[in-house]
């Protein structure tokens, strides 16, 4: 199998497999797509150069919207967050001073004939 015969093949199995969404085919068909049109950018004379590129990038785009069908640039995954939950209730503080006892006065008896702030 010669180079050419090679490279046909791995661009075809690519094109199948990418087609059947493999994502390593995928990743090999826009490898091998990029390959391609620089070496068409290499080999083509320098007058068409332009013209060659451009319709070997017009080719490889069309056959890429069969290889690339369905892909997206979402994550597939999706993570669930509940943020109906209950919130944890809030903390109690509570201050407590503690003062210290007096030591009880002794009891005076009424006096009426003393002003108010003696008795």
């Amino acid at each position: 199998m010669e180079c050419v015969e090679a490279w046909q093949a791995v661009g075809a199995v690519s094109l199948l497999l990418g087609f059947l969404r493999f994502t390593g085919a995928r990743l090999t068909w826009t490898a091998w797509g990029a390959a391609t049109v620089a070496m068409v950018w290499a080999g083509a004379p320098g007058p068409g150069r332009q013209v060659a590129v451009g319709i070997t990038l017009l080719a490889w785009a069309v056959l890429s919207l069969f290889a690339l069908r369905g892909l997206s640039l979402f994550p597939a995954a999706f993570v669930h967050v509940d943020v109906h939950n209950q919130a944890p209730p809030a903390p109690q503080v509570r201050a407590e001073i503690h003062l210290p006892k007096a030591a009880p006065t002794p009891h005076k008896p009424y006096n009426p004939p003393q002003p108010p702030s003696w008795n």
